[in-house]
């Protein structure tokens, strides 16, 4: 899947938590891994705007482009979860 279909789902489904008022406003994150890292919600931006470009990549050493849009703030917890092998296996 291309990264531009991925930031596409990303952005789906974060304004499908917020109709079904599973997270108001912009609560919540939606993070799914790609290559050597993640893609992220980004912080401080309601979902109803969200554009691809907002999207975040994270690698899974923390590090992001410093720009316009800033990963969650709980790009650490989504970061762990990837790292973590067992969580891998569904």
């Amino acid at each position: 899947m291309s990264v531009s279909s991925l930031k596409k789902s990303i952005i789906k489904y974060s304004k499908l938590l917020n109709q079904t008022n599973l997270t108001p406003l912009r609560s919540g994150n939606i993070s799914i891994r790609y290559k050597d890292g993640f893609l992220i919600t980004p912080s401080g931006v309601k979902y109803k705007n969200l554009k691809p470009q907002d999207i975040v990549f994270v690698n899974l050493k923390g590090v992001f482009k410093k720009g316009k849009n800033k990963p969650s703030s709980e790009w650490k917890f989504h970061k762990d979860i990837y790292l973590d092998k067992k969580s891998l296996k569904l």
